[in-house]
């Protein structure tokens, strides 16, 4: 049996028709901040419409993007999309989980950690940043050292200014870009530290990582699982779980030439393995292998696939509610000492 049509699912297309009508992602993005700004920071545009981009530069047929589940497809959608919205009763669908709540309901999950790892389930990494701008030559030394992401909501271990403050100590500036997070020409050293200490936070992915190493910048991360998955500590990456720690590993990048050195060539070579091409063929892999076996056994037990969506959507909804409760809660916390 042929895999049907995938449908990769955004709210809105509003946005998307210059880079759908274009020969590559790359140029609407080059003439469109608003679009770039959207794929790096929305979940239904990084996951889906940029999958849709990427697939359809590799040559993958089958493929469309839109803004509704069709009942003829595999429909492949973000789950803050799915919360959102009725639940298909008609419509084979598989979850982009990312870090947030598994929509338990889906026929097919797609996370992006391996500590998410579960039946019906494959992971997938993100896609590198879009346009990203990587160094012209390796740094001959850290001053600059840059968060390229958003700061807020947990994903920086200190306020902003504070983390500005603690490097200036030591000799070193601190910048966090306020939106374009793609360009590294002029870093030196790239952070990614959620928090000092050993906690893995094992719904996040490891996308700082393989945006540095394809940037050619070194990296210190925090304990994070996703790093470990595709790095190896103290080769690729370095891993800071304190304040001095971090000045530390900083310290050792600024005045050991070599180890910076090792550490861009070691990095550049693991981000073959995560860089579009190499991503293609895993979507491609998964949705042709596990996504299609799934869908076919949908398709020929309607009875008890209707009776397992029943019981399970009224599962998600008490599920949901108590997840809801305690997000804002934690948010609350997080964000206050932001004010």
């Amino acid at each position: 049996m042929q895999r049907p049509v995938v449908n990769l699912v955004v709210r809105s297309l509003a946005g998307t028709e210059a880079a759908v009508a274009g020969a590559t992602i790359e140029s609407a993005l080059s003439e469109n901040p608003s679009l770039r700004a959207a794929i790096s920071s929305q979940g239904d545009m990084c996951w889906c419409a940029l999958s849709y981009f990427r697939l359809r530069e590799a040559g993958v047929e089958g493929i469309r993007l839109s803004d509704r589940i069709d009942p003829g497809c595999i429909n492949v959608v973000h789950t803050i999309q799915l919360k959102a919205m009725q639940v298909p009763r008609d419509a084979f669908v598989v979850c982009v989980r990312a870090d947030m709540d598994r929509r338990i309901w889906a026929h097919y999950h797609l996370v992006q950690n391996l500590d998410q790892a579960a039946s019906e389930t494959s992971c997938i990494y993100l896609w590198p940043q879009p346009a990203l701008i990587a160094r012209k030559d390796p740094p001959d030394g850290v001053r600059k050292v840059a968060f390229l992401g958003q700061p807020y909501n947990g994903n920086l271990a200190l306020h902003p200014r504070d983390l500005a403050a603690l490097l200036e100590e030591h000799g070193f500036e601190f910048a966090v870009p306020s939106s374009d997070w793609s360009d590294f020409s002029e870093v030196d050293a790239s952070i990614g530290i959620r928090s000092f200490d050993d906690r893995p936070y094992s719904s996040k992915p490891p996308s700082k990582l393989i945006n540095a190493w394809i940037a050619g910048v070194p990296f210190i991360g925090g304990s994070d699982s996703a790093y470990a998955q595709v790095g190896s500590p103290g080769q690729d990456y370095l891993v800071a779980t304190s304040r001095d720690e971090l000045i530390a590993q900083l310290i050792r990048l600024r005045d050991d030439p070599a180890l910076r050195r090792a550490m861009i060539e070691r990095g550049r070579a693991k981000a073959a393995l995560y860089d579009n091409a190499a991503l293609a063929g895993q979507w491609q892999e998964v949705l042709n292998g596990p996504v299609a076996d799934r869908y076919t056994r949908w398709r020929a037990n309607p009875g008890s696939e209707r009776r397992r969506l029943a019981l399970l959507v009224l599962v998600d909804s008490i599920v949901a509610m108590a997840r809801w409760a305690g997000s804002k809660l934690r948010n609350a916390l997080l964000n206050a000492r932001y004010d």
